[in-house]
């Protein structure tokens, strides 16, 4: 990777939303989980199973970063309700990781537009960077090479370097008052570019 590497500065993201209004934190929380959603939508080759019930929830959520004044109160619970359980680690796979990231993500873009806090959007945008620090754990980033510290292999990784971009993308977009069908375009095209490091 050329350039500096970016890092994952949550009480950076933090001091940024704050000077957000409600709507655009939303906007922002649900352009998180729109790229998870969409990425799982990719490498899955189509909505199934949680992600087909977590995308009316985000279409909800975009709806009310629109001004459509609709009540989003119980469906951070039901999203909540669809991050699956890995108590059974036989069962565990990555892609149960990525989607319960997904659903929580999805989750705090619902908390985001009920509480207008700038903490439930940071929250979401951990999801995304906890999404691809899993993926670069799992791709041979996870032993120590040449004396460099295994955190700044798993930082440098291309697909957490592509989940930060999107993040500081996304916080770009809502501080400069992109339309939300921009935003969410924008999140549904990284996400596809995203897919093909996973």
């Amino acid at each position: 990777m050329t350039g500096s590497i970016m890092s994952y500065d949550e009480e950076a993201i933090r001091r940024r939303l704050e000077r957000l209004d409600a709507s655009q934190k939303t906007a922002f929380a649900a352009c998180c989980a729109e790229r998870l959603l969409q990425l799982l939508v990719k490498i899955a080759n189509g909505p199934a199973g949680v992600v087909a019930e977590l995308l009316p929830i985000l279409d909800r959520v975009w709806e009310w970063t629109r001004g459509s004044g609709r009540d989003l109160r119980g469906d951070d619970q039901i999203a909540e309700g669809l991050v699956p359980d890995d108590d059974d680690d036989n069962q565990w796979t990555l892609l149960v990781g990525y989607t319960q990231n997904a659903a929580a993500c999805t989750a705090y873009a619902v908390r985001t537009s009920l509480s207008g806090s700038a903490k439930e959007a940071v929250w979401a945008a951990r999801q995304a960077y906890e999404v691809a620090d899993l993926a670069a754990q799992h791709s041979g980033y996870s032993r120590a090479s040449d004396g460099e510290p295994l955190e700044r292999q798993l930082l440098s990784a291309e697909v957490v370097q592509h989940a930060l971009r999107g993040i500081e993308q996304d916080l770009v977009g809502v501080e400069g008052g992109l339309p939300v069908d921009v935003l969410r375009r924008n999140a549904k095209t990284a996400a596809e570019a995203w897919a093909h490091m996973f």
